[in-house]
């Protein structure tokens, strides 16, 4: 069959001699990869570019790496928005569309404090764990829901927040894949962009920490 399966990790470091970028599996996926069932997204478009039917975009307090939280102190915002976006591992940042962009930031000083902006700053480890993660509702596959997972207990599926709709997709963004790094200036610089609706891409850095199923 023509699939195939990429799973990134994040690295902080960079080398001439290479640097691991994460693991790319032929005609399937490799679950030895996984530390949960894989869950499926509807594929919103049939030509030259993969891509989901976004359902929602959420904005939750204090950190998280999962799509579950891990504290009662985690609080989701939800952002309305619904229509098909590209997934493409080839564009390094997210670029959402332009209409988010006003209730996204009004969210962000919201929970944070301070305005949403794309310039370098200097803050803690601690700090950057802290920030929101973004958590990204995706229409899910219909042919594919495994009807054993418990949407409020299984990571990636949205019973928590939509009751209407628990066996959709839930993705989870952290402060760690959408502020990169600087090593040599100590900096870290927020890669969510917004842009034109036709132009909005969900990039590498949305796919980090995921292993995707193409």
């Amino acid at each position: 069959e023509k699939k195939f399966s990429l799973c990134f990790s994040r690295q902080t470091t960079a080398s001439r001699k290479g640097t691991e970028a994460g693991v790319m599996t032929l005609g399937g996926f490799d679950t030895r990869l996984q530390k949960t069932p894989m869950v499926y997204a509807n594929h919103q478009w049939s030509y030259k570019y993969f891509g989901v039917h976004v359902k929602a975009v959420y904005i939750r307090s204090n950190g998280g790496e999962s799509a579950l939280p891990d504290s009662d102190e985690q609080v989701v915002h939800k952002l309305d928005v619904s229509g098909g976006i590209m997934i493409d591992s080839g564009t390094t940042d997210t670029y959402l569309p332009l209409k988010l962009q006003h209730k996204f930031e009004a969210l962000w000083r919201e929970i944070t404090g301070a305005p949403y902006s794309n310039d370098e700053v200097e803050i803690s480890h601690e700090d950057l764990l802290a920030l929101p993660t973004v958590l990204f509702q995706l229409e899910a596959h219909a042919d594919s829901i495994n009807e054993e997972l418990e949407p409020k207990k299984t990571v990636g599926l949205a019973g928590l927040v939509d009751a209407k709709n628990p066996r959709d997709i839930l993705v989870a963004m952290p402060a760690t894949h959408y502020m990169e790094y600087s090593v040599e200036y100590d900096i870290y610089k927020p890669r969510i962009y917004f842009r034109q609706k036709s132009d909005a891409v969900l990039g590498a850095n949305f796919m980090m920490g995921h292993d995707i199923l193409f």
